[in-house]
């Protein structure tokens, strides 16, 4: 058991598109976590640091739970050495995240015990949220907005108060007790996730960490339909006249045109798990609710934003996972040249009418659920505007890796990575200063910052429109669009 084969195990821990979204989300977030302690001159820029960085540490320890997948592989296969590799590969990179802080802080002066103690408690909490039953380990993204109910309705202490973390050092062992244990359930456990109480987090997600990457994230996720339940198809529009509809057929998934019992049954997977956020909502805000206008507030305008901002994210990914996927490797795409009423000539304009109009029409939906409650209540025309540059930027860059790939030159690894950290940055960062926090609490700089930020979306928006033009131009030429490598 050579040093060099722990230090290598990570590399066989996933894909390389995963690898490189954990690391660069990982380096953004430590990067940001010591610019923000050195930048910020307040007491508290040590504890806002902690927080980053440990955000960043739980991120990249979800993707370093694949160590188990390939531990118990190498145990099936009767691989020497794999199993302890893995293992302690695991240990090591575990301690090594956790110290990293630490030396920072005791260099600085600083309490080590809580730069030990929160990116301890974010890496065991989302360890176990990979490793624990779906129908539990589920339940651990709402600690945040329980712990903000529960200070609000019962006082409970700051995380940096003596009281608070004499608990969580409690927390903290218990949940490494579960995670070891869980670790070696598992790895012992011949079942691949059928079971209701088989099923984690981390056999949900090994398609889009370990086989497709993240593009075949569309076959694996939680709500997609159970393999025994068939798609009702309805082929009453499908036709030599309609070629559209007929390529909406070959492309499978959610283009297929459905029966209504069907489509809505689909919607229903996806529309009941978001609904959690309402009473999530409602929870964490608990003594503050003080008439129903309020009441109104915590729901339309978070409730709306949740559905808009996560929708949205979840219909890009989506989109680009099967377009992306079917021209990659589903070589019978190139038997729809031969579909009756499709010319040479028209052949582009047929497949972007199929492939664009119903994620063009849930991008609006999941635009009117953010912006309605936000005119309703009166949030200002830059709240207005972000929503909308929001939901235009994913969309634009929804439809711009989508021809990119149709064109035969689809995004890198390392550009779609870069460009997906860039853009849940700015998301987040839309939400808090220009929609959910008013200006006046942020202070004079959140203008400057929100101007800024409508720049910087419109500068993405351009660019995605210019590369798309480019594409589609591409496309137009070619003498088969259905052909990803034709000349």
């Amino acid at each position: 058991m050579r040093i060099l084969d722990i230090l290598a195990a990570p590399k066989f821990a996933g894909s390389r598109a995963s690898r490189w979204w954990a690391l660069g989300f990982f380096v953004l977030m430590a990067a940001g976590a010591m610019a923000g302690g050195i930048a910020i001159r307040d007491p508290r820029s040590t504890q806002l640091a902690l927080f980053i960085y440990s955000f960043g540490a739980g991120f990249l320890t979800m993707w370093l739970a694949a160590l188990l997948l390939v531990a118990r592989d190498g145990r099936r296969l009767r691989l020497p050495g794999v199993v302890h590799n893995a293992a302690c590969s695991m240990c090591f990179l575990v301690l090594a995240i956790v110290a990293v802080p630490a030396v920072v802080v005791a260099a600085t002066g600083g309490d080590i015990a809580t730069a030990i103690l929160f990116p301890a408690l974010a890496i065991a909490a989302c360890l176990g949220y990979m490793l624990l039953p779906l129908v539990i380990g589920g339940w651990l993204g709402f600690i945040p907005a329980l712990y903000i109910g529960l200070r609000n309705a019962f006082h409970v202490p700051s995380p940096f108060d003596p009281r608070f973390q004499h608990w969580a050092w409690l927390v903290l062992a218990i949940l490494v007790v579960v995670d070891v244990v869980r670790w070696w359930q598992i790895l012992r456990d011949d079942r691949d996730g059928d079971g209701i109480w088989s099923r984690t987090m981390l056999s949900q997600m090994r398609g889009s960490m370990c086989k497709g990457g993240w593009w075949s994230i569309d076959q694996r996720w939680a709500w997609r339909r159970a393999g025994n339940k068939k798609t009702a198809v309805d082929f009453r529009e499908v036709g030599p006249a309609k070629p559209a509809e007929a390529i909406q057929v070959a492309l499978g998934g959610w283009y297929v045109p459905q029966t209504l019992a069907s489509r809505t049954g689909s919607l229903t997977r996806v529309i009941l798990p978001t609904l959690l956020v309402i009473p999530v909502m409602l929870f964490m805000n608990i003594g503050h609710e003080h008439s129903l206008r309020k009441a109104w507030q915590i729901i339309g305008v978070t409730g709306g934003l949740w559905v808009g901002l996560f929708g949205g994210a979840m219909l890009a990914l989506m989109t680009i996972a099967v377009l992306q996927r079917r021209w990659k490797h589903h070589a019978g795409m190139a038997l729809l040249a031969l579909l009756p009423g499709i010319e040479g000539g028209h052949s582009a304009s047929y497949i972007a009418r199929a492939v664009f109009t119903k994620p063009a029409i849930a991008f609006v939906v999941l635009w009117l659920c953010m912006l309605v409650p936000a005119v309703v209540l009166h949030s200002g025309p830059m709240a207005l505007l972000l929503c909308t540059l929001i939901m235009a930027g994913m969309a634009s860059l929804a439809a711009t890796a989508v021809l990119l790939a149709m064109a035969g030159r689809p995004l890198g690894v390392p550009a779609a990575a870069i460009l997906g950290i860039v853009v849940l940055v700015l998301i987040n960062v839309s939400a808090v200063i220009g929609i959910v926090t008013p200006v006046t609490k942020l202070g004079t700089w959140a203008t400057q910052a929100q101007w800024l930020v409508v720049l910087v979306w419109f500068a993405l928006i351009a660019s995605a429109a210019w590369r798309a033009t480019l594409a589609w131009r591409t496309l137009q030429h070619r003498p088969q669009p259905f052909l990803a490598n034709a000349p």
